[in-house]
């Protein structure tokens, strides 16, 4: 599912939970929509928090240690620092649907 068909779903989905007409509820809104949820998701996990989305996951974020690694062109070790990276782990509801 691309973005233009995640936002034709959520247009369709958002149209049905607020009680409105399919043709009522514009792509604009439902691209607006996920913008919003994308912004609130990177808000809270710069400032170090983790997201809870009920039914698809939670959003984290977690230190990889300073590692040793290679150079893939010249076989030479070479020093990777830590960095800060983002973790997703699926909710049980989202596992089971994908079976």
């Amino acid at each position: 599912m691309n973005l233009k068909d995640t936002i034709e779903a959520v247009r369709v989905a958002g149209a049905h939970a607020t009680g409105r007409t399919v043709d009522t509820m514009t792509k604009k809104e439902a691209a607006e929509w996920l913008k919003a949820i994308s912004d609130v998701v990177q808000g809270a996990v710069k400032g170090g928090d983790e997201v809870t989305l009920p039914g698809i996951g939670k959003f984290s974020w977690v230190i990889k240690a300073a590692r040793t690694g290679r150079n893939p062109r010249t076989g030479l070790p070479i020093q990777i620092p830590e960095k800060r990276v983002v973790t997703f782990t699926a909710a049980k509801e989202l596992r089971d649907a994908a079976q």
